[in-house]
């Protein structure tokens, strides 16, 4: 089974945590957010992985 995590969006109310950091990679419960989404996919049996994140803002 294969499963896609969106990693899209700015992160504002996560905000001063996301000013440095993409929002997935902030860390919750000392692990990257985006890393107790795989956790959770392997565990469920998933084989193969995708994210999909928005496009950056160019100024």
């Amino acid at each position: 089974m294969k499963a896609l995590i969106l990693v899209g969006g700015f992160g504002t109310r996560l905000r001063p945590l996301t000013l440095t950091l993409p929002k997935p990679l902030v860390e919750f419960v000392n692990k990257p957010m985006i890393l107790h989404q795989i956790e959770a996919l392997a565990a469920a049996g998933v084989t193969g992985m995708g994210a999909i994140c928005s496009p950056t803002l160019i100024n």
